[in-house]
């Protein structure tokens, strides 16, 4: 139904698993200057080192949380400290989403995604 996708989270989020182990897994995505959310899960989540080759990947997202924040009145600095990291402390997350669901605030919320969206 949807391609795998690779969300990369420090190792404290995860100290409870253990690589190649498989979980299951709901990761949420919004866009805070509309509130808009998504709602991905999938069953077959494994954690795996942490490639150094998706650094510009996670420096991409906080730039584009940064496009959405600033216009709102967060602070970079605050916004910063919230994305700091540690390249030695991240693992990547590997699943295939196999449900999608809205979340964003309203009537919607928790209604299966529609395909064609």
């Amino acid at each position: 139904m949807y391609s795998r996708t690779r969300p990369m989270l420090d190792r404290d989020n995860f100290a409870f698993i253990q690589t190649g182990v498989s979980i299951s897994l709901a990761n949420v995505f919004s866009l805070p200057s509309s509130n808009r959310t998504l709602q991905l899960k999938g069953v077959d989540a494994q954690v795996l080192p942490f490639d150094p080759v998706d650094l510009p990947v996670i420096e991409k997202h906080i730039a584009d949380f940064l496009l959405e924040v600033l216009p709102l009145g967060l602070p970079e600095e605050v916004v910063r400290m919230l994305f700091s990291y540690a390249a030695d402390d991240l693992v990547t997350v590997v699943y295939s989403p196999c449900a999608a669901f809205y979340q964003t605030p309203g009537p919607k919320a928790g209604v299966p995604l529609d395909r064609g969206l």
